[in-house]
């Protein structure tokens, strides 16, 4: 007997001490003892028989029963307090029945052995983070499967992660293969022992695992996950903010298992370890080694079936849980199943030799032994103790012990399910539960018609349809994309999704001071709890819950949102607080791509700023999205607590992130939002959109819309920068292939139809014909535009299939900025009229073409003669450089030959480098100097100098052809009205002053200024120097308007008195506030403005020669003004077809010039053509500059009234007043000296007579 009772578990809580005063009377009444000293029974009915006895003895000693002992305490009510203290003391040593010590109770006549349990019997746990031990085993649901780890619901609302390591031997081995591979390709990865030549992704974790599936886990480590502070300490532990790490591997959950214990009907954790043609080996990680387990593939199918249907078989690494179905005697060869109703079915009859062999998820038959108010304590396999608490047996809302008991009654065996096994030295924990859907082992409890598709599949016991169209499950992206059942948001797949509203809640129990059950109506699967914390807005006082009084007392109803679920105890959490309730935005689901939204700044990092766009919904802003235009320093923009208007770019829901925008462009954006690529996503054709740069391709770029939706905008022009918000036109949608074709033409007038041809002229090269015969070098011939490219434009000439070449040095006679604008109105589908064939390359089969105007009239005049044997010594002829050397320029021609244009013959003034003035395709106008031939070879030189060349000699071009060409090529159609303003007086606010000029703004709220698109201006420091003190912080002063440039926005502006003759006025009217007066005034200015308009075109048609002052000087042009005409505004060129130098060094501010009227219309800028004027040095611009008002005394030539009116090149009279060695002093007036050098006597070659001119001196 001694050997058989040592036998039992040393931890079943069951084998308690025997009484030793005690003698059991029924013990004494066994006799049967077989030979050999045993008494023929087996532990377990040794263990009943003497707790019978120990029963009967018990009664034998007179312990009486409840009636009669609460008549005996009736009886006794009016007696002494102390006696009735010892009698209530007694009581309760020999009876066990009474309500006052909380103990339930089975009917009148209950059984008294409880008596001997009290002491040993599991008290009801509530598990915690606080009460996980290391080493202990717990039973998860997978919740959500990342790519590098698994999130695992577990009991009573935690959650537990596991990594990718920590999953199985298998995984791990093909971990550890991977980074071999990304450290040396070279390694041997052969040496693992698994077959891994089936696996195409042996790291895809959702091949492998499925939300919804039942664990094992062995906890690892419970450690606080707080962010830890500067100081390096942890901020202050929030039991919430635990780390949980589990391990799945088998070897570590099954190690504890007596292989004695093994028997048909065990369920346990084992991995594939190979894949074989009839089944599966599984390694099952039992501490017994050689033990061989096989898995048959029709085992295995059902289960593949019904939880994953697209795959075929089982992956190597892949976790089970397989039942037991045979086992060999030597216990060294086994069989598994993994059907699911077998496996949920599975349930283990023997008891189990030692206690370690207990783990969760197996299905015990369990003896309730006692009913508290929080649940109930149970035993099972006679030995073994365990507890469930009230959400583990559904029965959160119940009043007391009582109501528990007419579900559970005392005495009734029931079936339950293992949740956790903690075997310390301490404490021996194991937790059950009596959930219908852990019973079952079905992901989800029975539906409560909040499910979303995916959620119901769970409730009804198979996998989430994998592939399901996004505007049917609300968790997939939007934009047609299809989301895998594991990638699918675990808040989402809830019996009721998180941040549902339930409109009618009912308070059914109070949970002591710490919260409230709560039954919602309709739904009787699941149970709803909500924690005190949870009834009121933050800042206010928590109320006490009391069942009976009060706003939260049993029976009253609420509103109430889903903030939570324990998929385990399946309890739905909510939140009764007002604010969460009638929050608009509380989960991500009621956040869509294109809602604007204000949001608080938390945090700021290199990355980008972390907003709160609400208290539970939290976004991001990628640094490129913060402005429109780069942030030197945003972090001084977005500081902590700042309020920002911002738009939403994505809303990730299987991320459970969301992006963020606060460009301006989009934030205040009319225009409709694109999130997908079907109409109802707002993709529909025609649609005009804004869109971002994201990466240039063949024939335009990529632009990203919101939700990821992208947009493929064709494009021969230049494509925008990388970031940059453009607007564009949709033509067609393809949603099978996530497919949107766009165009930068968002003119509505214009036909899809027409855009959609102008999209299909993009075609290979190989597509056109190679035949260049068909055309000849200086034809004219005409074209429709099929690309355009950064350098040049393809063009289709028309009457053949020739692919022709327009370079953009070949768009205009000018370079520059006039160049990119050209070529930025070039669009796919354009004409062009007049081009002029300047080459063929018989060898690719292309043709060269140019548009400049100089070569046009050229091939039109036909004055370039063809050949080299053609040229005269002399003739001047128009070209373009095609090659610069250090020695020269190599210029072509309309004809089979080129030029050199030596050095020295470039220019007048001293050259140090040709690459510094001189670029590739820039036209230029030559005299041929020379012409040599060797062997039937031309050299021709040539001649660039002004004083060489004149343009009128080229028989074809005229000397305002190169002005007039510049500002036509610079001008459009969309800023003509703009170019109105030009000339006229207006108010502007001073947003920034500098020593270099003045930032200022047009006022628009005046009633009168500048069109919308002209946002800011600029006043230089010398229009600016008479009123510069004036010039403070949003101070409003008058202005004349000098220029603009409506594609940019911007106008320049001058404060000089001398240009304002209403200025004071206008001020005046402005400070006054005075309406009336204003536009008063305001007539006046544009009653002078005509006048001069007028008189301007009356110049112009009689070719009026006039005197003009510089006030700006600009990188290829002046503006200038006429004091002769009103004050009037002029431009003219500051470059010629030879000289392209900067003209900083010859024209500065206040410079007096001369020249001619050629041009005064409507809608476009007066143009003047300058006299010629020789190049002065620096010194001497900036001294003519700074004296040019200053008057005269008694000059020499009485025309003459200001130091101005001595400008370069006009005719005057002086005195000599001496002569000093090779050159003579000579007076203007008074106050204005000169100096005549003798080289400036005689033209060049004159015939000097030295001699004589020594003897008159």
């Amino acid at each position: 007997m001694a050997k058989e009772t040592d036998k039992a578990p040393k931890g079943a809580k069951g084998s308690s001490k025997k009484n030793d005063n005690k003698t059991s009377t029924a013990a004494t009444t066994v006799t049967d003892f077989p030979r050999g000293g045993s008494n023929g029974l087996t532990p377990l009915e040794f263990r009943e028989v003497t707790r019978q006895a120990e029963r009967e003895a018990i009664f034998a000693d007179g312990v009486t029963n409840e009636k009669t002992d609460r008549k005996k305490r009736m009886s006794g009510e009016n007696a002494d307090p102390t006696s009735q203290s010892k009698k209530k003391k007694k009581s309760k040593a020999t009876n066990n029945s009474g309500v006052s010590d909380g103990v339930a109770h089975a009917g009148e006549d209950a059984d008294d052995d409880d008596l001997l349990d009290d002491a040993r019997m599991a008290k009801v746990e509530n598990l915690t983070s606080k009460k996980l031990t290391k080493g202990a085993l717990i039973l998860g649901c997978v919740s959500v499967i990342h790519e590098l780890e698994l999130r695992i619901a577990l009991p009573n609302g935690l959650t537990g992660v596991v990594p990718i390591t920590s999953i199985s031997s298998e995984m791990t081995a093909f971990v550890e293969k991977a980074a071999g591979d990304a450290e040396s390709e070279s390694d041997d990865a052969n040496a693992m022992d698994v077959d891994s030549d089936k696996e195409d992704d042996p790291l895809d974790l959702e091949a492998r695992f499925y939300v919804g599936q039942f664990v094992k886990c062995v906890v690892v480590e419970v450690g606080s996950d707080s962010p830890v502070t500067a100081a390096g300490k942890s901020k202050k532990k929030n039991t919430n903010a635990l780390r949980i790490e589990l391990s799945l591997v088998p070897e570590e959950i099954n190690s504890r298992i007596d292989p004695e214990d093994v028997c048909e009907g065990m369920v346990i954790t084992a991995s594939v370890k190979s894949v074989e043609d009839r089944g599966y080996v599984l390694n099952t990680g039992l501490p017994k080694k050689n033990v061989a387990a096989f898995l048959p593939s029709d085992s295995a199918q059902p289960w593949i079936e019904r939880w994953m249907p697209d795959s075929e078989e089982l992956k190597v690494g892949q976790l089970v849980e397989a039942a037991v179905t045979s086992v060999s005697a030597d216990r060294r060869s086994m069989r598994f199943t993994i059907d699911p109703k077998i496996v949920a079915g599975c349930e283990v009859k023997d008891t189990y030799k030692t206690m370690a062999s207990i783990q969760p998820g197996q299905l015990v038959p369990a003896t309730i032994m006692r009913v508290w108010d929080n649940g109930l304590s149970l035993r099972f396999m006679g030995f073994y103790d365990c507890s469930a608490n009230l959400r583990s047996i559904g029965m959160l809302g119940a009043s007391g012990k009582d109501e528990i008991e007419k579900e559970y009654p005392f005495g009734d065996t029931i079936n339950v399910r293992v949740l956790y096994v903690s075997l310390t030295a301490a404490a021996k924990i194991i937790l059950v539960s009596a959930n219908p859907h852990i019973l079952q082992l079905r992901p989800r409890p029975a539906p409560t018609g909040y499910e979303l598709p995916n959620a119901a599949c769970l409730a009804a016991g198979r996998a989430p349809v994998v592939g399901s169209p996004a505007h049917e499950d609300p968790n997939a992206q939007n934009g047609g994309a299809t989301a895998s059942a594991s990638s699918i948001a675990d808040n989402q797949m809830w019996p009721i999704p998180y941040g549902t509203i339930l409109d009618d809640c009912v308070v059914v129990n109070t949970v002591g001071s710490k919260g409230l059950a709560l039954h919602v109506t309709g739904v009787d699967s699941v149970q709803a709890y909500t924690a005190a914390s949870q009834v009121v807005d933050e800042g206010e006082e928590v109320p006490t819950l009391n069942r009976h009084v009060g706003r939260f007392c049993v029976g009253t109803h609420h509103r109430a949102r889903v903030v939570g679920y324990d998929s385990i105890d399946a309890t739905v959490l909510l939140s009764l607080r007002p604010s969460a309730v009638s929050n608009s935005l509380f989960s991500i689901g009621d956040v869509h791509p294109g809602m604007l939204v204000t949001a608080t700044v938390r945090a700021y990092n290199d990355k980008g700023a972390s907003v709160d766009i609400s208290p539970q919904i939290r976004g991001f802003i990628f640094k490129e999205d913060l402005s429109d235009i780069p942030l030197k320093h945003p972090e001084l923009l977005f500081k902590p607590g700042k309020e920002i208007s911002c738009r939403v770019l994505k809303a990730l829901r299987d991320q459970n992130k969301i992006i963020l925008t606060a460009r301006k462009n989009l934030v205040k954006s009319k225009l409709p939002v694109v999130c997908g690529y079907t109409e109802e996503e707002g993709a529909v054709p025609g649609a005009i959109v804004q869109a971002t740069v994201i990466r240039a391709v063949k024939h335009g770029f990529i632009a990203s819309l919101y939700q990821g939706a992208v947009c493929l905008v064709p494009t021969e022009t230049k494509v925008p920068a990388t970031g940059h918000v453009i607007r564009c036109r949709i033509l067609k949608t393809n949603p099978a292939r996530r497919h949107i074709l766009a165009s930068l033409d968002v003119d509505p007038s214009t036909p899809l139809d027409e855009l959609l041809r102008k999209a299909s002229l993009n075609k290979d090269s190989s597509e056109y014909d190679k035949d260049v015969s068909q055309v000849s070098v200086g034809q004219l011939v005409s074209g429709v535009v099929v690309g355009v490219r950064e350098k040049h434009i393809n063009v289709c000439i028309d009457g053949s299939n020739l692919l022709a070449y327009l370079k953009i040095g070949q768009l205009s006679d000018h370079r520059g900025d006039v160049l990119e604008k050209i070529r930025s109105r070039t669009l796919v589908g354009d004409r062009f009229d007049e081009l002029v064939v300047t080459s063929r390359n018989e060898k690719r089969g292309v043709v060269d073409v140019s548009t400049k105007r100089s070569l046009l009239k050229a091939a039109k005049a036909k004055c370039t003669p063809p050949s080299a044997e053609d040229l005269v010594v002399g003739s001047t002829c128009v070209g373009w450089i095609e090659a610069v050397v250090d020695y020269g320029a190599f210029i072509a021609f309309l004809g089979s030959y080129k030029a050199l244009v030596p050095l020295e013959n470039i220019s007048d003034r001293y050259i140090h480098s040709t690459k510094d003035i001189l670029d590739a395709d820039q036209t230029v106008v030559v005299s041929i100097t020379s012409i040599d031939q060797t062997e039937g070879e031309y050299r021709v030189r040539a001649s660039m100098k002004e004083s060489v060349v004149d343009i009128s000699a080229t028989g074809c071009l005229e000397s305002n052809d190169f002005l007039e060409d510049y500002f036509d090529g610079l001008e459009s159609a969309d800023g003509a009205e703009v170019l109105e303003h030009i000339g006229s007086q207006t108010l502007v606010s001073v947003k920034q002053k500098h020593a270099y000029g003045v930032v200022v703004a047009p006022v628009k709220e005046a009633g009168q200024g500048l069109p919308s698109n002209i946002a800011s201006g600029f006043v230089t420091k010398q229009q600016a120097k008479e009123r510069m003190s004036e010039c403070a912080g949003n101070a409003v002063v008058s202005a004349f308007v000098l220029d603009v440039d409506p594609e940019k926005g911007i106008a320049d502006y001058s404060l000089r008195s001398a240009l304002l003759p209403n200025g004071a006025a206008l001020e005046k009217a402005a400070a006054e506030g005075d309406p009336d007066l204003l536009a008063k005034v305001l007539e006046n200015c544009n009653a002078k403005a005509e006048a001069t308009r007028k008189a301007l075109k009356t110049a112009c048609r009689e070719k009026k020669h006039t005197q003009m002052i510089v006030e700006i000087v600009k990188e290829d042009y002046l503006v200038l003004s006429m004091p002769h005409l009103g004050n009037a505004v002029g431009f003219a060129l500051a470059k010629t077809y030879n000289d392209r130098s900067r003209p900083f060094i010859r024209f500065k501010p206040g410079q007096r010039l001369n020249g001619t009227l050629v041009r005064a219309e409507a809608n476009k800028r007066t143009l003047v053509q300058l006299d010629p004027i020789t190049s002065r040095s620096k010194d001497e611009t900036e001294y003519g500059a700074e004296f040019t008002d200053v008057a005269v005394v008694q000059p020499v030539d009485p025309s003459v009234k200001l130091f101005g009116d001595y400008s370069e090149g006009c005719l005057t009279v002086a005195r000599v007043t001496g002569i000093d060695g090779n050159q003579a002093s000579l007076e203007f007036a008074s106050n204005v000296k000169g100096r005549l050098h003798i080289t400036e006597l005689f033209d060049d070659g004159a015939d000097i007579d030295v001699d004589a001119r020594d003897a008159e001196s």
